[in-house]
């Protein structure tokens, strides 16, 4: 098909993911040689966004191909997590054909709950993060430093424009992060052969690329892997950075390195089966309380587990004996005090519950994040599935009072959330900021 470029965006993109420069190995993307299938999904009469219909069809082309990886640089906000046929279709290439679906966490941020599709669908997408390094600050933004006080272990911090989860429906959003800028190749009608960009847009085909040379290795090693266990495994194995949130960062910073070698410990087994965690009998994948309503008591709800095993491009069962025998005793753990769950879970190939109490009653205010993790004791504690838990206890106002917040210390990339549960009625807020700085706020 005869399609018209709408910028520079998208060979950028593909640029970071698998630029190939034989003669000069240093410009280079992160998986040089990759095969690449562009698909257009942005309409150039609509200044570039796309369209529902334009995505579906990108989508379909992609599953016709056999394509293993798709990176999407591209989302926008939504109001539910899961958008019917999109939802749908995405369901299907991750789930049925196995397609490894990378994409951008946007950059709506640093607020909560800013992460737009198709991030937000929590289908199986890896969404993915910003952050920036000292060393990109340094060397990409030629600053000086990269903050007054860098962070410790030198892995830099999110990018405040980083989209945040939660999602509506609890779960955290943002699966891991990546380098959120880079230097690569743009198309020539530019008039430049390279260019400096930002956003999760570039994060994300750093992630795709990385992801890239771990299924070429495990492919060239006859080692078996799905869309869902390369999922898990980037999350397992990723670095979390420190002083930073799980809402920006997800599980952490890829590790390509420690991924390979978790793959290749576990070569032995067969990934047929992941888990889809529904929480209150509805379709929620986490738990999250935040409204005055909902902190006020201890919450009791159930989590339901169901294992699905994988099937073939026409829905048929890939290996019925194993689903037959299959049985997992999971160790369910949580690392906070204020979330409660039973020990263990005996699993078949059928759903089963179990009960969690959430008690967010002492919690003092702002904004908490835990999660329930349900380890395989027969596989080293290999972590099977996930349940996120946000909580945000905020400060409670009177029609005649105040809240003040006191002795606030800001840096560069530092993010302060202070939650004001309204009184009811107002209509508007007055912000009074004080500074002990000479410079005027």
């Amino acid at each position: 098909e005869i399609v018209v470029n709408s910028g520079a965006h998208g060979t950028h993109v593909a640029a970071i993911a698998a630029g190939h420069f034989p003669e000069s190995p240093e410009l280079n993307g992160i998986a040089p040689g990759a095969q690449i299938i562009s698909v257009k999904i942005a309409d150039s009469r609509l200044p570039g966004s796309e369209t529902g219909t334009g995505m579906i069809r990108g989508l379909l082309v992609a599953i016709k191909a056999g394509v293993q990886l798709i990176n999407m640089s591209f989302g926008e906000a939504t109001s539910l997590p899961h958008d019917a046929r999109i939802g749908e279709l995405l369901h299907e290439a991750i789930h049925r054909h196995g397609i490894i679906f990378v994409t951008s966490a946007m950059n709506s941020g640093p607020a909560l709950g800013t992460i737009g599709s198709p991030a937000a669908q929590a289908l199986g997408t890896i969404s993915v993060g910003a952050m920036i390094s000292p060393k990109m600050m340094q060397v990409e933004y030629s600053q000086r430093y990269s903050s007054p006080k860098p962070d410790d272990d030198g892995r830099g911090q999110m990018a405040t424009f980083t989209s945040r989860g939660p999602t509506p429906d609890g779960d955290l959003g943002v699966s891991i992060c990546a380098p959120g800028a880079a230097v690569a190749s743009v198309p020539q009608d530019t008039l430049t052969s390279f260019q400096l960009m930002n956003g999760t847009s570039m994060a994300s085909p750093n992630a795709c690329g990385g992801i890239a040379l771990l299924c070429c290795a495990a492919v060239a090693n006859g080692i078996s892997y799905t869309s869902e266990s390369i999922k898990a495994l980037v999350q397992s194995t990723a670095v979390k950075i420190t002083d930073q949130e799980e809402f920006g960062q997800g599980y952490g910073l890829l590790q390509v390195q420690a991924a390979w070698e978790t793959l290749t410990a576990r070569q032995h087994r067969e990934p047929l089966v992941y888990f889809d965690v529904n929480v209150g009998g509805g379709n929620a994948k986490g738990i999250y309380l935040r409204e005055l309503n909902e902190v006020g008591y201890p919450l009791e709800t159930s989590i339901q587990i169901q294992p699905r095993f994988r099937v073939g491009p026409e829905g048929e069962d890939l290996d019925r004996h194993y689903k037959v025998n299959y049985q997992v005793r999971i160790a369910l753990e949580c690392d906070d005090e204020f979330v409660l769950v039973p020990d263990h879970l005996l699993l078949m190939s059928e759903q089963r519950a179990f009960n969690v109490l959430v008690d967010p009653t002492h919690l003092s205010t702002g904004v908490h994040y835990s999660e329930i993790r349900g380890r395989d004791t027969d596989h080293d504690g290999e972590v099977l599935f996930r349940v996120p838990v946000t909580v945000i206890s905020p400060v409670i106002v009177s029609a005649e009072g105040e809240a003040v917040f006191r002795k606030l210390v800001f840096r560069p990339g530092k993010i302060h959330r202070k939650f004001v549960s309204a009184p009811h009625g107002a209509s508007q807020i007055q912000v009074t900021i004080t500074t002990k700085s000479e410079r005027p706020v």
